[in-house]
C-alpha cells in the first residue's frame, strides 16, 4: 500500500454539517455543490477577463441546470457540445443569443436544429465548424431550409495549432496529430468556400483550444496569438471576421498552475511581441476552474478491512460517479466526515475503495481515522467531469444532487435518477 501523499485535511464545519444533513435526507452517494465558492470562482474569472471579454461557462465540466443558472447570474454564457447540454442551458433561462455550439460530435440533426434556431430568428451566438465535411452539410441544410441572409446564423471554424501543452496526455487536444479542428491551410480555404456559398451563414471568426488542466500558459497563449492572428489575416478580405474564442483549460482554483489572469497577461505578452491586434469580439469558456472546488462527493462506508500496513475500506461511490481516478489517475483528496469525533487524534493510512465489481476502483491511499461501517466521508474537488461523466455501470443509480446555500440551507437540486435496463 503506497502512503498518501498529504496530511490529512481539515473539514470545513459548513461541509460537514451540510453532508450530513445531504446524506441523511436523500441517502448516499450524493453530489453537493457549494454556492458559495461557486460564485467566488465565477468573480475571479470574471476579474480576469472583464468586459468586452465574452465568458461562456463550458457545460460539459457539469451541466446541472441550478449551477448554469447560477453562473448566468454572474453573467456568464454558456458553451454546449450537444443538443443536451443545449436543453440545459436553455432550462437554465439562457437564451440562444448567450449560447455558443461546438463540439467534435455533431450530427445532422444538431446542425439541422442550430439552421432551425436561426431560421426562427433565435440563432445561437456562433456555431462553431470542425471540418470541411462538416460545413458542407451545413451549408446544404441552410440553403434546403431557405436560411436567408437576414436570418444569420454566425459560424466560428476551430483551428488547430498544433502546440503541445503542458498536461496529462489524455487532455491534451492542441497537438498536430488531435482529432480536433483543422490546420491552418485547411481552415482558410474553407473559409473562402463559406464565404463564396451565398448561404443565411456568416463566418465571423475562429475558434482554438489547446487542452485542460494546463499547468503553464505558454502553449495556450501560442495558440491564442495564432488564433488572432488567422483572424486578421482574414478580416483584410471580409470585415465580418470580428471574432476569436479561446478555449479553456484554466486549472481548478486549488491546483498548483497559473490563474486565470495569468493566461489573460500571457496572452497580451505574445499579442505585443508579434504586433497582433486582438479582435473586436473574444471569449473564453472555463469549465473545470468555475466548478471543480464547488463540488463534493458524500459517501457512506460499507466494509473495513485491516492490513498490515494501514487499512482498506470500501465506500458505497465508485468510479460510476467519479471516474477520474480510473480515468486519469487523478486524486481526490478523501476527508472524513463522522469518525474524527471518535478518535481525532488517531490517522491511518488508508486505501479507500469504489464499490463497483472491478480492481481499477479505486481512490487511492489516505489517512483517515480508524473507520466503520456506515460512517460518511467526502471526496474532495469533485465539481468537474463527476456528475456529468457519470455510467451505469452495474446498474447504478445516478445519484441525487444537492446544493449548499451561502446561508446554510441544503436544497435538492435533482433527484437521483433509477436504473432502467
Amino acid at each position: 500500500m503506497s502512503p498518501p501523499t498529504e496530511e490529512p485535511q481539515p473539514l470545513r464545519p459548513d461541509i460537514a454539517v451540510a453532508a450530513t444533513a445531504a446524506a441523511h435526507r436523500y441517502g448516499t452517494p450524493c453530489y453537493l455543490t457549494d454556492l458559495r465558492e461557486l460564485d467566488r470562482c465565477a468573480r475571479e474569472v470574471r476579474s480576469a477577463f472583464p468586459e468586452p471579454w465574452l465568458v461562456h461557462y463550458s457545460l460539459k465540466a457539469n451541466p446541472l441546470p441550478a449551477v448554469v443558472a447560477r453562473l448566468a447570474g454572474a453573467g456568464l454564457g454558456a458553451n454546449v457540445v450537444s443538443r443536451g447540454e443545449w436543453d440545459a442551458a436553455a432550462r437554465a433561462g439562457l437564451p440562444n443569443s448567450e449560447v455558443t455550439l461546438e463540439g467534435i460530435g455533431k450530427r445532422d440533426a444538431d446542425l439541422e436544429a442550430a439552421v432551425a434556431a436561426a431560421r426562427a430568428g433565435l440563432p445561437l451566438r456562433w456555431l462553431t465548424l470542425e471540418s470541411q465535411e462538416e460545413a458542407r452539410v451545413l451549408l446544404g441544410l441552410a440553403v434546403e431550409r431557405g436560411l436567408a441572409p437576414g436570418r444569420s446564423l454566425d459560424l466560428l471554424l476551430r483551428l488547430n495549432p498544433g502546440v503541445d501543452p503542458d498536461t496529462h496526455a489524455g487532455l491534451r487536444v492542441g497537438t498536430s496529430d488531435s482529432k480536433f479542428g483543422m490546420a491552418e491551410p485547411q481552415l482558410r480555404h474553407l473559409a473562402e468556400e463559406i464565404g463564396q456559398a451565398g448561404t443565411g451563414v456568416r463566418l465571423r471568426g475562429v475558434h482554438v483550444h489547446v487542452g485542460s488542466q494546463l499547468r503553464g500558459a505558454a502553449a495556450w497563449a501560442v495558440a491564442a496569438e495564432r488564433a488572432c492572428r488567422l483572424v486578421a489575416e482574414l478580416a483584410g478580405r471580409d470585415p465580418e471576421m470580428d471574432t476569436v474564442d479561446l478555449g479553456g483549460g484554466f486549472p481548478a482554483a486549488s491546483q498548483a498552475g497559473p490563474a486565470p489572469r495569468r493566461f489573460r497577461e500571457e496572452l497580451e505578452a505574445a499579442l505585443d511581441s508579434r504586433g497582433t491586434p486582438l479582435p473586436a469580439r473574444v471569449s473564453v469558456e472555463p469549465g473545470r476552474y468555475l466548478v471543480a472546488t464547488s463540488g463534493w462527493l458524500v459517501a457512506r462506508v460499507l466494509h473495513v478491512r485491516t492490513r498490515p500496513d494501514g487499512a482498506q475500506v470500501v465506500i458505497d461511490a465508485s468510479f460510476a460517479e467519479l471516474v477520474r481516478p480510473a480515468l486519469y489517475g487523478a486524486r481526490h483528496p478523501v476527508i472524513a466526515v463522522t469518525a474524527p469525533a471518535r478518535s481525532a487524534s488517531t490517522s491511518l493510512p488508508t486505501r479507500v475503495e469504489g464499490s463497483l465489481c472491478e480492481s481499477t476502483d479505486s481512490f487511492g491511499v489516505h489517512r483517515l481515522p480508524p473507520m466503520r461501517r456506515g460512517d460518511l466521508v467526502v471526496l474532495q474537488e469533485t465539481g468537474a467531469y463527476a456528475s456529468s461523466m457519470f455510467s451505469s455501470y452495474n446498474g447504478r443509480v445516478q445519484p441525487p444532487e444537492v446544493l449548499l446555500h451561502p446561508d446554510g440551507e441544503v436544497e435538492l437540486a435533482r433527484e437521483g435518477r433509477p436504473f432502467v435496463p
